[in-house]
């Protein structure tokens, strides 16, 4: 028996046990299979969702108006795809251009959302995690140009969204200048991205050599190390996956992207920042074919 003849709802259960590299190669062999790949990512951007929005519906509407992508942890579990992962992410960061803020944030606590630092008094707080919060606002601190602030939203049921707000129109500004490129992914409405594919989804980053030394840094290291996930040094890699000095934007073709919708003609409405780690390097970077967004 082949794939195309079984039930639709087969094959996407069979997507649910598959790595994303095998899912991507069962959207290539035909388009039927490619459609079938694309709910499949629709309805796992939906449970992504589902947990944090009592109307999932409203909220990727709205997200996909204002221009709203998700980054972090949760992004990068979305496209590792790995199902004996050891961990997994308890908060969403959204990323959204600064123009559309007070927007999104009136959207959030529309639904029940509130600014952590601005508790509402009925609510015990006392054991609330303040070290976590002054972490993750200093490692923001350290990305000053690119991020106009960070709003950390909770709702009674204890779910934490933390509104990322880019300094610019471009949402994912703020994410080209992470510590490492392990969490230089995000996913819209329409598609994700994966900035650095080859080392990610073999569960490998680079760090940023601006950042390496810095105390935060080395947490979030022990944070991925914990996870299973390797970090390498440029400087201590002779031939890494990619080349620090390039210049880079998630428009390029070595971001593997993929669409969720093939009517989608832009997938992120911005300019598309261009970034790179450092202005020159010795490396010797190994020359492999790109991925080319699908």
């Amino acid at each position: 028996m082949s794939l195309a003849t079984l039930d639709a709802h087969v094959v996407l259960s069979v997507l649910g046990h598959c790595d994303m590299t095998s899912v991507l190669s069962f959207a290539r062999v035909s388009h039927t299979f490619r459609v079938l790949v694309q709910c499949f990512f629709r309805a796992q951007f939906y449970h992504t969702l589902y947990p944090y929005f009592p109307d999932v519906t409203s909220t990727i509407k709205l997200m996909h108006h204002l221009n709203v992508v998700i980054s972090g942890s949760t992004a990068l579990q979305f496209v590792i795809r790995e199902q004996s992962s050891n961990w997994s992410a308890n908060d969403i960061d959204l990323y959204c251009p600064k123009s559309n803020a007070q927007n999104f944030i009136r959207f959030l606590e529309s639904q029940g959302y509130f600014d952590i630092l601005r508790q509402p008094p009925h609510i015990d707080h006392s054991d609330w995690p303040r070290d976590d919060l002054w972490c993750y606002q200093r490692f923001y601190n350290d990305m000053v140009c690119a991020i106009d602030r960070v709003v950390r939203m909770q709702n009674l049921h204890g779910f934490t969204l933390d509104v990322v707000v880019s300094n610019t129109e471009d949402p994912l500004l703020p994410i080209t200048s992470f510590w490492g490129t392990l969490l230089q992914n995000y996913i819209s409405t329409d598609t994700f991205a994966i900035a650095y594919p080859r080392a990610t989804l073999r569960r490998a980053g680079y760090l940023a050599p601006f950042r390496e030394n810095q105390e935060n840094t080395q947490k979030c290291i022990q944070k991925y190390q914990g996870r299973g996930f390797t970090i390498n040094r440029y400087v201590l890699d002779p031939s890494p996956y990619y080349c620090p000095a390039a210049s880079r934007s998630f428009a390029d073709k070595k971001t593997l992207t993929f669409r969720f919708d093939d009517s989608v003609t832009q997938i992120v409405d911005a300019p598309q920042t261009i970034w790179r780690s450092v202005s020159t390097c010795s490396c010797q970077p190994t020359h492999q074919t790109p991925i080319h967004s699908t």
